[in-house]
């Protein structure tokens, strides 16, 4: 009896022994398997199918809640829990929308230059559409519908300016001579759009008259080039 008896203990003080160096060795196992794994998650030569093995590995199970944003509660395998929120993904025309910084900025610029000329502003600034595009003529204009923007015409004509037929009446000449009289410098007009086409400053009293045999060259009231004609537009306005 008494040799069975220390045979026992001798076999529970091994059994002992040896789940003391199991649960060493299996520590150790996990230990080196949490250092490793943001290595081996992150390695691109790992596959999904490994990936989702990894994650089954620490994970138990995982509840989602969409609202205004999506809410994740994660349960671990040791059965600690953790709490993730993250906004809601954006749909697919949310992604291809125009920045609010660069609609902005195409408001501005309607106010003293032309489609065309917006575009080319936007991509000497290094701008980009919302699909990361340069911009064009025709972009500006779908933009502009898009938000209700202005155009460059309607702004000069809430400045007061006149069409060239209008002008035509109040000058009493025919609208062939506006454009004549704009060229050499009489009257100032504006370009209200990318088409040859002017809106033009009312005239003040001192306004221009036919005068035969005089030179429109010397008649000029107006430089040939106006180096900031929207700025001016503005002012006269």
């Amino acid at each position: 009896m008494r040799e069975m008896r220390n045979a026992e203990e001798e076999y529970e003080n091994k059994s002992k022994q040896d789940r003391g160096v199991l649960d060493d060795k299996r520590k150790a196992d996990i230990l080196a398997l949490a250092k490793n794994f943001p290595k081996v998650w992150r390695n691109p030569r790992t596959p999904n199918q490994e990936r989702k093995k990894m994650v089954r590995l620490v994970i138990e199970d995982v509840t989602i809640i969409k609202a205004d944003r999506i809410t994740a509660h994660v349960r671990l395998r040791g059965g600690t829990t953790e709490t993730l929120s993250v906004p809601l993904p954006l749909n697919a025309w949310q992604e291809r929308k125009t920045p609010e910084d660069v609609v902005a900025e195409v408001d501005r610029l309607l106010d003293e230059y032309t489609d065309a000329k917006v575009a080319a502003k936007l991509n000497d600034m290094a701008l980009t559409s919302g699909m990361n595009m340069p911009f064009t003529r025709l972009s500006i204009v779908r933009l502009r519908r898009a938000y209700g923007l202005r155009s460059r015409r309607d702004r000069l004509r809430e400045h007061g300016m006149l069409t060239q037929e209008e002008m035509a009446t109040v000058l009493r000449v025919h609208p062939a001579t506006v454009h004549t009289w704009r060229r050499n410098g009489l009257i100032q007009g504006s370009k209200c759009n990318d088409k040859p086409e002017y809106l033009y400053h009312p005239p003040s009293d001192d306004r221009p008259v036919k005068s035969q045999g005089c030179k429109l060259s010397e008649r000029r009231r107006f430089p040939s080039v106006l180096p900031e004609e929207s700025k001016e537009v503005q002012h006269e306005a």
